[in-house]
């Protein structure tokens, strides 16, 4: 019924990508020697790294998304149109039958 693109991962890639920060995230912070501002502002730079991948995941499904939805109008017009010609010629069938 819907044709879905093989090669689309986008859904597992963003949510591996934030399965795989946040348990980074963890691991650092129960494993960080560093001092408070130091431990901060590593998180702050892995956060906004993260933030950029979730960005740009949300980015690729949205243009997936937007591809997909094009591709479905134009399956639906070109039905439409078969099925104007088909009820047309059906129409001039009828019309030669009756007169």
């Amino acid at each position: 019924m819907f044709d879905r693109d093989e090669n689309s991962s986008v859904g597992p890639t963003a949510v591996g990508l934030l399965i795989g920060f946040t348990l980074g995230l963890g691991v650092g912070l129960l494993f960080a020697p560093q001092a408070g501002h130091r431990t901060r502002k590593a998180l702050s730079k892995n956060v906004n790294s993260a933030l950029e991948g979730v960005k740009s995941s949300v980015d690729d499904l949205h243009e997936s998304a937007s591809d997909f939805l094009s591709r479905t109008i134009s399956k639906v017009e070109a039905h439409r149109d078969a099925i104007v010609d088909l009820a047309e010629s059906a129409r001039k069938v009828a019309a030669k039958a009756i007169g």
